[in-house]
């Protein structure tokens, strides 16, 4: 599948969805919304350059967050995991908390 072909399944299924969305000054579709770049207007008929081709490459899923996390490998006690990891989904969201209440504590 080329790059054109995939930009063009993507507006196809923008245009299915019923999203909001605005034509930009290039002739691109843009999400009303978020203002992200759907791909090329098939209103449109005209090949697609390169620059146009580079300019369609979006990031999938969330933008990223200026204070965003970092992974790192921890090596922790089984008895530790297994008490955090049995209280669900979002053990590791919960490991972080702790540990920053800790690092709140000692600069007491």
């Amino acid at each position: 599948m080329t790059n054109n072909d995939a930009m063009t399944k993507r507006v196809a299924r923008a245009l299915k969805s019923g999203r909001k969305m605005r034509p930009d000054a290039d002739g691109w579709l843009v999400d009303a919304k978020t203002g992200a770049l759907i791909g090329p207007d098939p209103q449109i008929e005209r090949p697609l350059t390169k620059a146009q081709v580079a300019k369609a490459t979006v990031r999938r899923g969330r933008p990223p967050k200026a204070d965003r996390k970092q992974s790192t490998t921890l090596r922790l006690d089984p008895d530790l995991l297994a008490h955090f990891r049995k209280t669900g989904p979002g053990w590791q969201t919960r490991i972080n908390e702790t540990l920053r209440r800790a690092i709140k504590r000692s600069a007491r």
